[in-house]
């Protein structure tokens, strides 16, 4: 099960991407106001993301598909 993880931007240059499934902070999907990030992982949470809130493909799909947030963008739905 693939699971998501919301974090700083700011946070992102002392990650390990081998430990995740974004190849990099390129590839890497960025809040409208450009200070967060979504992360994926499977299997073990990696200790970098310890305390972090995990989320589900549900709740992350919910949380990016508001259009009262942060995460929402139009073109999400075509």
């Amino acid at each position: 099960m693939i699971n998501y993880v919301i974090v700083n931007k700011s946070e992102i240059a002392s990650f390990d991407f081998s430990k995740l499934l974004n190849t990099s902070a390129n590839w890497l999907r960025t809040s409208n106001d450009g200070t967060k990030c979504l992360i994926k992982y499977k299997g073990s949470k990696p200790s970098f993301l310890e305390g972090k809130t995990i989320y589900t493909h549900a709740e992350i799909h919910a949380i990016t598909r508001d259009p009262s947030g942060d995460w929402w963008v139009e073109s999400d739905l075509i």
